[in-house]
């Protein structure tokens, strides 16, 4: 199967209020997942939802495929510490 999108992946799966009541999760949370991505800690229990109701196609790999390329978030100094300093000229 051609990669699917997350927002396609959720509708397969009978849209975002039937995933989160399945899931077991806040029912923003799949409204969110279309936009953003499935986070990985979420993948096996989309994929045992998908083998539940029959949709064989939802694998981790095509998760995987379908991820969003993600940003890496710049990491916090604290203050006080020898890199923060280094960094505000201190």
């Amino acid at each position: 199967m051609a990669a699917m999108d997350h927002a396609a992946i959720i509708d397969a799966l009978g849209g975002a209020r039937s995933v989160a009541n399945a899931l077991g999760v806040n029912r923003s949370e799949p409204y969110r997942w279309a936009e953003r991505g499935i986070p990985g800690h979420r993948w096996k229990s989309v994929v045992a939802l998908a083998e539940h109701l029959g949709i064989w196609s939802v694998t981790a790999d095509l998760l995987m495929a379908g991820a969003p390329a993600r940003k890496p978030r710049p990491r916090r100094r604290k203050a006080g510490t020898p890199a923060a300093q280094m960094l505000a000229g201190e």
